[in-house]
């Protein structure tokens, strides 16, 4: 993929999703113009991301996505930016 000047991306909503897909495309087109829009601060204190619980779930019913978030999980597991934030507490 290559990248002209005139490539404008805008995404709505700067959560997580949102933030990593503006960053995936400054990085895969560094000429683009990328616009990241939401409703309050960057990060929101009110988004699904703000706090500090997660679940990683694979219960999908499309066997993509359920590979999908497999494969996520490893990531956070090993990768050594992820790693030191990635805390396993069982399962229910």
């Amino acid at each position: 993929m290559t990248s002209a000047t005139d490539d404008k991306f805008l995404i709505v909503g700067a959560g997580v999703f949102g933030a990593a897909t503006a960053l995936e495309l400054r990085k895969r087109l560094p000429a683009s113009q990328v616009t990241l829009l939401d409703s309050g601060p960057f990060p929101n204190p009110t988004s699904a991301s703000a706090d500090v619980n997660k679940i990683i779930r694979a219960d999908y019913p499309d066997p993509f996505y359920m590979a999908l978030a497999l494969e996520a999980r490893e990531m956070w597991r090993r990768d050594l930016i992820y790693k030191p934030y990635y805390h396993q507490t069982g399962m229910f």
